[in-house]
């Protein structure tokens, strides 16, 4: 009888020590899906995106198409095309770029504003939005490979 009691107060004692250990082993296991650490050395290479905005308070239209470049060292190159509102034009730019350990960032321009950024995919893809005045702009940036353009 002293068994069967011993058993049965016992059994389930170290039943709960085991599942509760599997929490605290877990607990102390390192993350497998840590979170991503960006910096500038993340965007490097040629990027191709394209994007539809308006442009505000008129609400005309406009599309760009382009090709960044950055340099995983801070500083960035851009060509693109632009129609706005039917009327065709071409722009480089450049400037620098600031990257955050958790995957945010900011191109800034020569030419004058800011673009906020977020990193996605280790640095296949970017999210963009110009943060300035005027114009709505939102836009994906893809890692592209371009070849016989040393990608």
């Amino acid at each position: 009888m002293k068994d069967l009691r011993y058993n049965l107060i016992t059994r389930p004692a170290m039943a709960l020590v085991a599942f509760i250990s599997l929490f605290v082993l877990g607990a102390a296991a390192p993350n497998a899906h840590a979170q991503q650490q960006c910096s500038v050395a993340t965007l490097r290479g040629l990027y191709g995106f394209h994007a539809l905005a308006t442009v505000v308070p008129a609400g005309t239209p406009r599309t760009l198409l382009g090709m960044f470049n950055f340099d995983g060292h801070g500083t960035w190159s851009l060509n693109l095309t632009v129609d706005d509102n039917g009327i065709v034009h071409t722009v480089s730019d450049g400037g620098t770029y600031i990257v955050n350990p958790d995957c945010t960032g900011a191109l800034n321009p020569a030419s004058g504003g800011t673009v906020a950024i977020v990193i996605v995919d280790d640095g296949r893809e970017i999210y963009q939005m110009r943060t300035v005045p005027g114009t709505i702009v939102l836009y994906s940036t893809t890692k592209k490979v371009f070849p016989g353009l040393g990608q």
